[in-house]
């Protein structure tokens, strides 16, 4: 059994992008949207993403990332869901998830069984913004989410 690098991603994109992500990479979802706001509604479920290689998002998180999405002057709106990855976020496919629906890509994950903490953007286009793991001398001191992950 993995470890799982546990973090709240975030999915920035037009209120349509984050529609159709949500729907195709949840099972079970039904979001729509009303004038200016997007309802996620997904069903409240542990489930895994689709295009993703192994991550999946609890039951009680389901539940916090189900308000609305409001969107900004731009018409760009912003998802966020805590999100449970095998090991490490950097081989579970984001670029490609990125590409695929047009959303701009945002994350900071942690490790605590093997003490490290992820933290990635990638852009709409599929290209890494950046890309960093930090490493600590003493993880449950220094880690702002020492409990996460494991």
């Amino acid at each position: 059994m993995p470890n799982w690098c546990e973090g709240w991603v975030k999915f920035r994109g037009t209120l349509v992008a984050l529609k159709r992500f949500i729907e195709c990479e949840f099972e079970q979802s039904e979001p729509f949207i009303v004038e200016n706001e997007l309802s996620p509604c997904i069903r409240e479920k542990t489930t895994f993403l689709k295009s993703l290689v192994r991550t999946y998002v609890e039951y009680d998180d389901v539940s916090r990332a189900n308000y609305e999405v409001f969107c900004n002057d731009d018409g760009i709106g912003l998802f966020i869901i805590k999100l449970n990855h095998a090991w490490n976020v950097q081989r579970q496919g984001y670029n490609e998830l990125a590409k695929k629906y047009n959303l701009d890509i945002r994350g900071k994950c942690y490790e605590a069984g093997c003490n490290f903490v992820e933290e990635f953007e990638v852009n709409r286009c599929g290209e890494e913004v950046f890309y960093k793991v930090y490493e600590f001398n003493d993880y449950y001191w220094e880690c702002e989410c020492p409990t996460l992950g494991g």
